[in-house]
């Protein structure tokens, strides 16, 4: 998996993703929706058989730092199922 970012600003995101399907992505834009200073979480696949999408982060604080946390609670989610 590739990870770019594309824009960056105090309250918005927008993280090009290669090489993953929209299993992950989906996920954690439901991980970032739970999250209540998420203003806006949403992904755009510019073609089905490209694996190649654009995901956009609003929010009130730091963008970067919202996804990455995260992605960390996805990880740890994941550790738990395999410990289970």
């Amino acid at each position: 998996m590739e990870i770019s970012i594309e824009k960056i600003d105090k309250e918005t995101i927008k993280v090009r993703v290669k090489g993953e399907t929209t299993t992950l992505i989906n996920m954690l834009r439901h991980k970032l929706a739970e999250n209540k200073d998420v203003l806006i979480s949403g992904y755009k696949q510019d073609h089905p058989l490209i694996d190649e999408m654009a995901l956009l982060v609003k929010s009130k604080g730091d963008p970067k730092k919202t996804v990455v946390s995260a992605l960390k609670s996805l990880g740890k989610e994941w550790k738990e199922l395999e410990i289970k």
